[in-house]
């Protein structure tokens, strides 16, 4: 069974190649049962600095992974070493 993956970038900006290179070596490791897809921010700062900006990242996180959850995702990662939002998402 593939288990579905969400990762969710908690900044208002797409790294897509990110993700990509992310899927080629999952693949490259005999990982192909893991599917991989990515959510970005539709508001928020564009990089977490502060406090502030977790804090300005909060909502929109929340609300995506949320929708990852809804959306049938068997693990959501937050991708920012901070984990911004982690405990009021889990």
């Amino acid at each position: 069974m593939i288990k579905h993956v969400t990762i969710i970038n908690p900044i208002a900006r797409s790294r897509a190649d990110k993700i990509e290179a992310l899927r080629k070596q999952l693949i490259g490791m005999g990982r192909g049962d893991i599917a991989i897809s990515a959510i970005y921010l539709d508001t928020g700062p564009v990089s977490i600095e502060s406090n502030i900006d977790e804090v300005l990242c909060g909502p929109d996180l929340i609300r995506k992974a949320c929708q990852a959850e809804k959306s049938g995702a068997d693990a959501i990662v937050i991708d920012c070493l901070g984990d911004p939002g982690l405990d009021a998402i889990r």
